[in-house]
């Protein structure tokens, strides 16, 4: 009972400071009004720019220069009937695997692991996901197939544009520094 009357008393006397005292605020009622009665500073016009002059891209039989090559597959036979191909049916056709989607210079190396006698590497991608492959799995843009498998690299098979379809060629990828 002596906690509510406390509490009671407190909240007249924090009511009664708050009724009477509009004399205190006239000054604040001057300032609003006079700063209403201001006109608004003026809106500076957007400037107006030159117009930029176009050119067309004239090179219809030369490679786009702003085409990084990203996610291109390489030649097909669909897409030009006269690329004669040099892939083997096996490499060509065989089912895409995860690591193909990825250019080379992207991945690493991360360590290899022995498991029941099969010789598996840890690669990560850019995406910094851990890939486990072995021997004959492929990775890259070019059909590139895992060839060889030591505790420092890895190699693999590759095929690339050459002037008479595709020519195989070695790459390496070397086990990252940590």
């Amino acid at each position: 009972m002596k906690n509510k009357l406390i509490l009671l008393s407190c909240s007249c006397l924090f009511l009664s400071s708050c009724i009477g005292h509009e004399t205190g605020t006239t000054d604040l009622q001057k300032f609003i009004t006079h700063e209403k009665a201001k006109s608004p500073p003026p809106i500076e016009e957007v400037p107006i720019f030159p117009a930029i002059a176009q050119f067309p891209y004239v090179g219809d039989d030369r490679r786009d220069p702003f085409d990084t090559g990203e996610g291109d597959a390489p030649p097909s036979p669909t897409s030009d009937p006269t690329f004669r191909i040099t892939i083997p049916d096996e490499v060509r056709n065989h089912p895409r695997e995860e690591l193909e989607g990825f250019s080379l210079d992207s991945l690493s190396m991360q360590g290899t692991l022995m498991i029941k006698g099969i010789k598996w590497v840890l690669i990560k991608d850019p995406d910094g996901t851990l890939h486990r492959v072995k021997q004959g799995n492929y990775m890259g843009k070019n059909y590139g197939r895992i060839i060889n498998i030591s505790e420092e690299k890895i190699i693999l098979a590759e095929y690339f544009q050459g002037q008479n379809g595709y020519e195989p060629r070695q790459s390496e990828i070397a086990l990252e520094n940590l």
